[in-house]
Parts: structure tokens; C-alpha cells; sequence
């Protein structure tokens, strides 16, 4: 299935379970958005989530699900580092020991398991569940 019509079915489904969960909780408020509130919406829609699933998907078909998921795990620590440099957010000891230690996960999981290593076992897990 091509990457853009994964991502749409994602996309879709988490926005339609989101509307009516809030709906039913009365969270659900579209008129107090200003117009400002839906240009920024419509930027996160976009940049943030469609863009970044696409990516993602399209990634996933290049690299196979083991390196994919193995890089997906930086995806909170590029948000912290995005969140200081942006935003001025303070990072505490915790937050600095917990992106080492994902950057030091990614690079084992990496050094362990050599390319063609990842892709024999990969072509194996691929022809047993055909």
C-alpha cells in the first residue's frame, strides 16, 4: 500500500476518534478557535502529522521495520532538543540522562545488528509469513 494512503487512513481514523471522544467528554469547542487557532491546527495537520506519518510509512518501505522502528525511537528526544531550542524550554538532569540513553539505545541497536544481518532475518520473516 503506498505511503500516502496509509497515512491517510492513520490520519483519519485518529480524527475521527478524537472528534467524538472530545465531543462526548464537551471538550468539543470549534467556535472559540480564532482564526489564528485554525492556521496553526491546520500547520500541525499538516506539517505534524500527515507529513511526518507519509514520512514515515515511506521510510518504513526503504529501511525495513527493524532500523525504522529502531529511529523512531528518537522521535521524543529530537522533541525535547526541538522544545530548548524553540521554545527556551529548561532540560533537567532527567531529560539529559534520558536522551543520552536513547542515543546511546540507537547506537547499539545499530552496531549489534549489521545491514545484511537485518536484512537476511527481515527476508526470513517475510517469506515465513507469506
Amino acid at each position: 500500500m503506498r505511503p500516502q494512503i496509509l497515512s491517510a487512513l492513520v490520519c483519519t481514523g485518529a480524527a475521527a476518534s478524537l472528534t467524538v471522544g472530545s465531543a462526548l467528554i464537551g471538550q468539543l469547542r470549534p467556535g472559540e478557535l480564532t482564526v489564528s487557532g485554525w492556521g496553526w491546527l491546520a500547520s500541525l495537520t499538516v506539517v505534524s502529522t500527515v507529513g511526518a506519518i507519509s514520512l514515515f510509512f515511506a521510510g518504513l518501505r526503504r529501511v525495513g521495520p527493524t532500523t525504522a522502528s529502531i529511529l523512531a525511537t528518537v522521535e521524543p528526544l529530537v522533541t525535547v532538543l526541538l522544545a530548548y531550542l524553540i521554545f527556551g524550554e529548561r532540560l533537567g538532569a532527567v531529560q539529559l540522562v534520558g536522551g543520552a540513553l536513547v542515543l546511546c539505545a540507537v547506537l547499539a541497536l545499530n552496531a549489534r545488528w549489521p545491514r545484511r544481518a537485518v536484512a537476511v532475518r527481515e527476508a526470513a520473516i517475510g517469506r515465513a509469513t507469506a
